[in-house]
């Protein structure tokens, strides 16, 4: 045995260094992708056909009032739905009135454990900054839903939204029990405003893709937040171009 040994030793070296090498790129190549905020079923379930999308957000994505538990009609994804649904599309939306991203984050592993998408679009952001939520927290929270979503092998897109201060009056501004102040609410919606112009850079690499930020006509969001049907009609369009 002793001589077995010492006749073939290096091969039996040799073989154990090279599977030693084998784990270390492994390893190397799991920590490069874990940096990145890639996994290894990062690949979506479809790249280059989704069908089944999900829309994350705030009430500008929301399709019901959890408030009464009507219908949302003129929201963005309302219109998605009667465009691609009759192509063999499926929508889902996870999106409620006045939450931030931390509901967003806290929601979404639940969404993902119901249905397998190859697609996840996510929108917010104005929410965080009505509450003062340090920018990031905001962008950890988006961070984190674009992971989950790669985990669960969908593509994950961020919606940089349209240009908000382009369409916000500070006049008319609306307020709120917490924020009764119009000065103060547009203040606080100024900080969404320099978010809009700097998410998009912090998350390439990270993100699948970005629908980068657009432009509505001021007529088509009556309060400068909120879309109409007009409003929401473009704001599709510029989603379904991305598909």
């Amino acid at each position: 045995m002793k001589g077995w040994f010492k006749k073939y030793w290096y091969f039996v070296v040799g073989g154990i260094l090279l599977i030693s090498l084998v784990i270390l790129i492994v390893y190397l190549i799991k920590r490069k992708n874990k940096m990145l905020g890639r996994t290894e079923s990062a690949n979506p379930s479809n790249p280059s056909n989704p069908k089944r999308l999900l829309f994350v957000g705030d009430s500008q994505s929301a399709i019901k009032n959890y408030a009464n538990g009507n219908d949302i009609k003129f929201t963005y994804p309302n219109v998605i739905r009667q465009n691609l649904e009759p192509k063999g599309y499926t929508i889902d939306v996870l999106a409620k009135g006045g939450e931030t991203t931390k509901w967003m984050l806290k929601n979404l592993p639940d969404q993902l454990s119901k249905a397998k998408y190859d697609r996840i679009y996510i929108q917010g952001g104005g929410n965080d900054s009505v509450n003062l939520v340090p920018y990031e927290k905001y962008k950890e929270n988006i961070e984190k839903m674009i992971e989950l979503g790669q985990k669960a092998g969908a593509e994950v897109y961020f919606m940089v939204w349209f240009d908000r201060e382009k369409v916000m009056n500070p006049d008319k501004v609306g307020t709120t029990r917490y924020v009764p102040s119009k000065e103060e609410m547009y203040k606080r919606h100024q900080i969404y405003f320099a978010w809009q112009k700097k998410i998009a850079n912090d998350l390439k690499g990270k993100a699948n893709g970005i629908v980068p930020m657009f432009e509505l006509p001021k007529e088509y969001v009556p309060d400068g937040i909120h879309p109409n049907m007009a409003g929401a009609r473009i704001v599709a369009k510029k989603i379904e171009e991305t598909l």
